[in-house]
């Protein structure tokens, strides 16, 4: 098994998916992997046939049917310290 982060912004549902690279056939294939998102980490999830493949990749397939929007957890607001300079 493969764990990919994901960038939100880019992130297609149902056409980002995992895919091994088959050895015989010399070409990338989505069917011997099988694909699970991970909303809560924004990560892709692969499992893939070790037998047929020996590299494992997430890909956007754009001829695959759009899926439904993904709501990602927020991101965190970011931490502002001020520091106040008093002088002595």
């Amino acid at each position: 098994m493969a764990t990919f982060d994901l960038d939100r912004d880019t992130f297609h549902s149902n056409q980002t998916v995992c895919m091994g690279y088959a050895k015989q056939a010399e070409r990338w294939k989505y069917d011997l992997c099988q694909s699970a998102l991970d909303i809560e980490n924004v990560q892709m999830k692969c499992e893939c046939n070790a037998f047929e493949s020996n590299q494992i990749g997430i890909f956007t397939d754009f001829t695959r049917t759009l899926g439904e929007p993904v709501g990602f957890p927020a991101l965190p607001e970011p931490v502002v310290q001020e520091l106040v300079v008093v002088p002595t």
